[in-house]
């Protein structure tokens, strides 16, 4: 092989290759339309064929391209791979310009779909995006490889929020933030649970641990962790009200009251202790009129994802007869849908009206799930039964039985048809409860709010 060779050399349409008399192992490989390329083809340590591509000509000279063939063939006898070095030049070069909104970009396609808070909502938003880019927003556009955990926790520690709901920190969002970005950055570098082949991103990207920063939560005291506030019944009697369809018009919540059915929704939060998600994402298909029971798809859960099939009060499929969609009830379509038919949304406006016009304050959403639970429990309901309403794991777990037992009790419903379920009769008493709050009077609740005031006064 010649530089003369070479340069006159005409394409043939179709592939071929040369090999070098001088430097053997040394091929030529002249595309369809022309393309020159060496490459080195030879055995590796361990007998195996290897096809290293060196580079085009002329960018690579002859002589060039004999003296990398030799070095290669040196490193095959060795035992080194040169294509996975070249594999590992490439992906530091790559990583290099990898920045943080990449890997997160990356780390929400491939997690949309599995995991509600790497999900994006109809308006376009996922929860973990959303606190991550408010908290680390100025680091976004920086390649990842290059920020340390001092930048990490600078972020956590100058974060203030646009809307200060009262709050004397922004702990609880730094905190969930840096809880959020814990997967992406070990996905990316291949770290921890994602450190088997094919687990990880591809290519690898060095990141920091954001574990080796200080969760600020951690010295608030404001901050307790676990939340565990349920209503008052004075304060159930205050807001059970609101709680109806049509949406009473002094919440103003939209112009054409009639639509929204976010309050009517709360109330059915209450009435079966479901997550709010779960009541957002229940569609007509879901629920079995005839048998009065609610089949979820998804409840959360660690582990393992499971299904749950709920009874239904009297009380709840009453108010899911007398919603807007119950007549027609496209299979598929939302029960508690927005005007465009979407699942109803920004639940904290309405939580917000109701505890204004109620003169409530202090609860949210999930507090009314908590709350429900609690009145099951004072009523005497067993708390495997409370477990098993709320789906937050298998109850007969906490009795030590076996998993086998599971097939014997769905056996035994089957069987045992004309016994009506535990669960149906706790749900109905919950109802009833909730029904006498909402019939007190004005003298009662306050007298309500008197004794409660006593009890609390008596705890402290």
């Amino acid at each position: 092989m010649t530089d003369l060779f070479i340069r006159k050399l005409k394409p043939q349409g179709i592939r071929t290759s040369y090999s070098d008399a001088q430097q053997i192992g040394l091929r030529l490989r002249v595309g369809a339309n022309g393309h020159l390329t060496f490459a080195y083809h030879g055995r590796a340590l361990n007998g195996t064929k290897k096809t290293v591509t060196i580079g085009d000509y002329p960018t690579w000279s002859l002589k060039a391209a004999r003296e990398e063939a030799e070095r290669i063939r040196r490193e095959l006898k060795e035992g080194k791979d040169p294509n996975e070095e070249k594999r590992r030049l490439r992906e530091e070069a790559a990583s290099e310009k990898v920045t943080l909104r990449d890997v997160l970009d990356d780390y929400e396609a491939k997690m949309a779909g599995q995991q509600r808070i790497w999900t994006r909502s109809p308006k376009g938003r996922c929860e973990a995006r959303l606190r991550i880019d408010a908290v680390f927003d100025k680091l976004l556009d920086r390649p990842v490889s290059d920020i340390t955990v001092d930048d990490f926790a600078k972020g956590m520690r100058t974060y203030e929020p646009r809307q200060n709901r009262g709050k004397a920190t922004a702990h609880g969002q730094t905190s969930r933030a840096r809880s959020y970005l814990i997967k992406p950055l070990d996905w990316a570098a291949r770290r921890n649970k994602f450190r088997k082949a094919g687990a990880g991103r591809e290519p690898k990207v060095n990141t920091p641990d954001i574990r080796d920063t200080h969760d600020f939560a951690e010295d608030d005291p404001t901050i307790t962790g676990k939340r565990t506030r349920v209503l008052s019944g004075a304060e159930l009697a205050k807001v059970l009200p609101y709680l109806r369809y049509p949406a009473p018009k002094e919440l103003k919540l939209v112009d054409v009251t009639t639509q929204d059915l976010r309050p009517v929704a709360m109330r059915f939060i209450l009435l079966t202790a479901a997550r709010r998600q779960e009541v957002i994402d229940m569609r007509w298909c879901d629920v079995d009129f005839e048998a009065g029971k609610w089949f979820k798809p998804k409840v959360k859960s660690k582990g393992q994802e499971r299904s749950q099939v709920l009874p239904l009060s009297d009380e709840a499929l009453r108010i899911l007869t007398c919603l807007p969609g119950y007549q027609d009830r496209h299979s598929n379509a939302y029960v508690f849908a927005n005007e465009a038919g979407g699942p109803a949304g920004n639940f904290q406006r309405a939580n917000d009206a109701i505890k204004r016009e109620s003169g409530t304050s202090d609860w949210h959403r999930h507090d009314l799930r908590r709350t429900a639970s609690q009145i099951m429990l004072e009523l005497n309901t067993p708390p495997m039964i409370v477990d098993t309403i709320l789906a937050h794991t298998n109850a007969l777990t906490k009795t030590g039985a076996s998993n086998s037992i599971d097939h014997y009790a769905e056996v035994t419903r089957k069987i045992m048809l004309h016994v009506e379920d535990p669960q149906k009769i706790a749900l109905d008493r919950l109802a009833a409860a909730l029904d006498a709050f909402e019939r007190m009077s004005e003298e009662e609740i306050k007298e309500l709010e008197r004794r409660e005031e006593i009890e609390l006064r008596r705890k402290r």
